[in-house]
This record gives structure tokens, C-alpha cells and sequence, in this order.
């Protein structure tokens, strides 16, 4: 939400104050007192807003980038619901609006966290086989969490930690060189981490899988090659097995109850 001090009350007070500078009076002095009193009160809870937003952005972490944790469900909803309180009770309108919107939403802000805590406690156990010391397999995830975030300033656009985000990567670089199956489990929590950042609608998930195919392919021939290629994009997404959630194990076929004479959609093609 963008929240600026209302323009029209600083012009207020800044008016008054160069009538002020040319000619005394009274009358118009007590005006600008209230006008002076009421910029105030916008500024203090513009300050306050700020400060509080800030806190709202940290509740709906996935990973803090600072210690690399992966925030849990529990401490993330505190931290939300007390921020919003503490917005609630300032007056501005605007502000009073926004804390409303938020609170219809608070039940499904932070669920992929609930995502990540379904998949983690499997990865954690592969984790242990290389790992077994329970500080050093915390340190490894941390520092895997935390190249990852970093990695996700980076693709916003965030050119300003590419330090930090290459200072990560070489952390994370001593790990994976020394146990090199260490690099494998590194990608099963990024990918951990990817899915939970993603939208649960089903809609929203097949666009974001399409978008990275179309990604190669700026461009088609025809309005048939790019129907070819859809076809062919489908035959493959109605396929493949998911790998986690409730569908986990199958494929959106074998859900509804077609069969195959193959599992493999290339040889279904003849491949």
C-alpha cells in the first residue's frame, strides 16, 4: 500500500504560514496553529505506518535472509496479527482500509509455510545421512535457505545484494565442494522453497510452468506450430506425476481414471 501524508495539509499549513510572514493576524494564526498541529499528527502516523509495514513485509517471509532460518507457521502469524493490531489503531482512513483487506485474508497469507513444513522433515532426514551432526545439518540449511533467498532479490530486480548474494553462494559453494552430494540435497530444498512461493491455484501453477517452456520460444511460425506446441505441452503436463502435495504420486490422467498403454508421454508420441 502506498501511504503519503495527505498533500493538501502541508499546503495548508505552509499557506497559512506565508500569510503569517506578510501580515500578522490573529485569527489567522490560530488556523495555522490547528493546520501546524494537523501535519504533525499526518507525519507521526505516516512514521508509524512505515515502521509497521516493515514488520508486516518480515511476517510474510519465507526465509530471513539474515540468519537464513526458515520461518515457522506459528512465530509468523504472531508477528502478522501483532503488526495489524498496532496498524488498527492508527486513524487514517487509507491505512484503516488496508488493515482491513489484510485481515480478510490473514487465514491463507502464510500457508505456504504450512507447505514447508509438510516437505522439510523428509528432506531433513536425507539431510542426516551426510549430515548426521544435528548443528551442522542446521548450519547447512541455513546457509542453503539463505542463497536462496538471496537468489530471489536478485530475480526481483534487487541488484543492491549482489554482494551478499555472492558472499552466500561461495558458503554455500565449501559445502557442496566438500561433500558433493550435498549439492543434490541444496536443490531439493531450493525447489522446496520455490514450490511454497508459488500460488495454490491451479491455474496460477500451470501458467508459471507454461511461462518457463514459452520462455525458450519467443516466437512461432504459425498459429498451427504454436498449437503443435501447446498439444504437445498438454499431452505432457496431463503426464507427469506430481511430486509433492495431495495429488503426489500421480499424474492428472491417472486422477481422472484414463488409462495408457505407457507412462512415458514420448513413447506414447512413438519416441
Amino acid at each position: 500500500m502506498s501511504f503519503l501524508v495527505d498533500a493538501e495539509t502541508q499546503r495548508g499549513a505552509f499557506e497559512l504560514e506565508k500569510k503569517l510572514a506578510k501580515r500578522w493576524d490573529e485569527e489567522a494564526f490560530e488556523h495555522y496553529v490547528t493546520a501546524v498541529v494537523k501535519e504533525e499528527q499526518a507525519i507521526a502516523e505516516f512514521d508509524a505506518y512505515a515502521q509497521l509495514l516493515s514488520h508486516l513485509y518480515d511476517a510474510l517471509e519465507i526465509v530471513d535472509w539474515r540468519a537464513g532460518e526458515i520461518r515457522d507457521g506459528a512465530t509468523a502469524n504472531w508477528l502478522l496479527n501483532e503488526t495489524l493490531t498496532l496498524m488498527e489503531e492508527l486513524t487514517d482512513k487509507r491505512i484503516q482500509s488496508f488493515v482491513k483487506t489484510v485481515r480478510n485474508h490473514q487465514p491463507q497469507l502464510i500457508t505456504y509455510l504450512a507447505w514447508i513444513a509438510a516437505d522439510l522433515p523428509d528432506w531433513q532426514n536425507r539431510t542426516a545421512l551426510f549430515l548426521p551432526d544435528e548443528s551442522d545439518a542446521d548450519i547447512f540449511q541455513r546457509t542453503v535457505a539463505r542463497h536462496w533467498r538471496f537468489q530471489q532479490m536478485l530475480t526481483n530486480g534487487h541488484t543492491q545484494w549482489r554482494t551478499a548474494a555472492d558472499d552466500a553462494a561461495l558458503e554455500l559453494s565449501l559445502w557442496t565442494d566438500t561433500l558433493p552430494d550435498l549439492g543434490r540435497l541444496a536443490s531439493d530444498l531450493m525447489a522446496i522453497l520455490d514450490a511454497a512461493g508459488h500460488t495454490n491455484s491451479i491455474n496460477e501453477c500451470l501458467n508459471g510452468i507454461l511461462r518457463s517452456f514459452l520462455q525458450n520460444r519467443q516466437s512461432f511460425r504459425n498459429l498451427e506450430t504454436l498449437q503443435a506446441y501447446l498439444d504437445l505441452f498438454v499431452l505432457w503436463h496431463n503426464m507427469r506425476v506430481f511430486q509433492r502435495g495431495k495429488r503426489r504420486g500421480q499424474s492428472p490422467f491417472q486422477i481422472a481414471g484414463i488409462q495408457t498403454h505407457s507412462d512415458d508421454w514420448l513413447t506414447m508420441l512413438g519416441f
